[in-house]
């Protein structure tokens, strides 16, 4: 990969991680505000409102840990451009093509691999 395309990747890397940092901060803000009105987990009002309640908990504990993998991978991606590993897939080896890298710049597996991966997670997953 040539110096230009990796520091094109960089800072789509870096803005990705600016954006989710700033998203993360403003949802810390609103919801401490939320946080006060469900009263620290104490039941508040029917049953239709506790539900209401609990329901937007677990959407900002949800959205808090997607944006937490979000925010350290791409960090995990900025640690392996410094070593030199960015843009080479951690299973085969392989360099992963620029073109995905521009989709999912935080990819640290090429197509095939992930696919297999992929496979496997679908397999261990439990059937209900």
């Amino acid at each position: 990969m040539d110096s230009q395309t990796l520091m094109e990747l960089k800072q789509m890397i870096e803005q990705r991680r600016d954006d989710l940092l700033d998203a993360v901060r403003e949802h810390l803000l609103k919801d401490g505000a939320l946080s006060e009105a469900f009263n620290a987990g104490e039941p508040q009002g029917d049953e239709g409102d506790q539900s209401v309640s609990d329901t937007t908990m677990e959407f900002m504990l949800r959205r808090g840990v997607r944006e937490g993998q979000d925010l350290a991978a791409a960090q995990r991606a900025l640690d392996r451009i410094v070593r030199g590993e960015y843009g080479v897939c951690v299973d085969c080896g392989e360099a992963i093509p620029v073109e995905r890298l521009r989709v999912e710049p935080t990819t640290l597996r090429c197509v095939r691999d992930q696919s297999m991966r992929e496979q496997i997670e679908e397999q261990r997953r439990p059937t209900l």
